[in-house]
């Protein structure tokens, strides 16, 4: 048997997470993602991008978008993107993805995924949901 969860159950969820992210950042590694979010990262950190309190919009469908994109930094490594980490504020990992593209149709997307050092960055678009768990 399966559960499944409402649609305004799922935009609650996915706000509660995206209320952790209120002034965390986005870490943009190589590789691809630890087993587990709880994991220590994998990867070279790439680039960081400061996310904005509230990092995120209201629920719609279950899915939020960040707020005051797109958002820039600049490279701090070379490398090629694996995934993206975003972190609360102090610097706890809240959530991994990797879904990272320069296509739109990706959860995360950005200008390029070849980070250099030095060299702007820019993340477009990042949407976080939460889908029906399956039982």
């Amino acid at each position: 048997m399966a559960t499944r969860w409402s649609a305004a159950a799922r935009g609650s969820a996915i706000e509660a997470v995206g209320t952790m992210a209120n002034g965390g950042s986005v870490q943009f590694r190589t590789g691809t993602p630890p087993a587990s979010v709880e994991d220590s990262p994998t990867g070279t950190l790439l680039v960081t991008v400061d996310l904005q309190s509230p990092a995120f919009g209201s629920a719609s469908d279950g899915e939020i978008t960040a707020n005051g994109l797109p958002l820039e930094s600049v490279g701090d490594e070379n490398g090629e993107i694996g995934y993206a980490r975003i972190v609360d504020s102090s610097g706890n990992p809240v959530y991994d993805e990797d879904d990272v593209s320069t296509s739109s149709s990706s959860k995360v997307t950005v200008n390029t995924l070849t980070v250099s050092e030095g060299v702007d960055f820019e993340l477009i678009s990042l949407v976080m949901r939460a889908r029906n768990p399956s039982s």
